[in-house]
């Protein structure tokens, strides 16, 4: 696992690189709830408060 800055630069890279191949880009920004349903799905414990 790693650290995200939240730059967003790896989604707009991943984009790019996708537009040519089949216009749709691999990765997408979650956050909130979903991205809390989307780390359940994962099998990453969100850490006790």
């Amino acid at each position: 696992m790693f650290t995200c800055t939240q730059c967003h630069s790896c989604i707009d890279a991943c984009g790019k690189v996708q537009e040519h191949a089949s216009g749709v880009s691999l990765l997408q920004w979650v956050d909130g709830e979903r991205a809390k349903a989307v780390a359940k799905d994962a099998g990453i414990a969100e850490k006790p408060a």
